[in-house]
């Protein structure tokens, strides 16, 4: 989900605590042929809908993040006047529970055209993190107050809608304050990448009850997700256009990883690399 990504790591439940050892992504997303309802090109506006979407975590059952407004910063302008507002509508959303390229709409909103150079998310109190079956409260240091300021470039034009793909990276994010006393800090790392120069990797593992976790793998960048438990499919969204590796690593130890080499990935298309059977050891 970008960027600073890694290999998997699967040493210890430790690793996975301490780390959260997956990633989750926002979705600022609109297409071109999508709902303009409202938009008057004629006085230069274009609209920017919010939507949500994750990659699910080992050992984490939920992530709960309570957003309570969510704006974006026309380049140029005012550092404090320039704010326009995309949603203020207050709501708790389990990221955890939106895999495999499934999006939640969270905001919508006409602009005025033009650039817009950060989107910034504010949240509320409401925020947990449940790991092992346990829910504990999680920190964000100035989440409620300056909120979690993205980088951006978004060029919004009249009459039409920006796509743009918000990668929060949890792995890096979700923090364990002191070992052992459930106290968790969010410090979100978050990228922002243009959504309709991204592309996917679909497909299906077999055996589904395999729980197979998977991290498609260009460089030292990699994204991750699971698949389905009862069918078996995944989607991995947000690729940047290149040449991928997919690891594949079963939580059922009895199957063995795999690996799928050079699969390419398009700008704004799905490659579907079929079914992949694993083998057991």
């Amino acid at each position: 989900m970008k960027r600073s990504r890694r290999k998997p790591l699967f040493k210890s439940i430790f690793t996975i605590i301490l780390a959260l050892s997956f990633g989750s992504l926002f979705f600022l997303q609109a297409c071109s042929n999508g709902n303009l309802s409202g938009v008057n090109p004629s006085n230069g506006q274009g609209k920017l809908n919010v939507h949500m979407t994750d990659s699910p975590a080992a050992n984490i059952q939920a992530l709960t993040v309570n957003i309570v407004k969510i704006e974006a910063h026309k380049n140029g302008a005012d550092s404090t006047s320039g704010w326009q507002v995309i949603s203020d509508s207050s709501e708790t959303v389990n990221i955890l529970n939106l895999t495999n390229g499934k999006t939640r709409l969270i905001g919508s909103q006409n602009l005025d055209a033009g650039t817009y150079s950060q989107i910034r998310l504010i949240l509320g109190s409401n925020n947990t993190v449940t790991v092992s079956g346990q829910k504990f409260p999680i920190t964000i240091p100035s989440g409620s107050q300056t909120g979690i300021k993205i980088n951006a470039n978004m060029t919004v034009k009249a009459g039409e809608s920006f796509n743009l793909l918000l990668d929060f990276n949890a792995a890096q994010s979700v923090h364990m304050t002191g070992f052992g006393n459930g106290r968790f800090m969010l410090k979100p790392v978050i990228h922002a990448v243009n959504m309709q120069l991204d592309g996917s990797i679909k497909g299906t593992i077999q055996p589904a009850s395999a729980k197979a976790s998977l991290f498609a793998i260009t460089g030292n960048d990699s994204t991750s997700t699971f698949a389905d438990t009862t069918s078996g499919h995944f989607k991995l969204v947000g690729l940047a256009p290149g040449t991928y590796s997919l690891y594949i690593s079963p939580r059922d130890t009895s199957y063995s990883d795999s690996t799928v080499a050079n699969i390419q990935v398009n700008s704004a298309d799905t490659t579907n690399i079929g079914t992949i059977t694993l083998k057991k050891k």
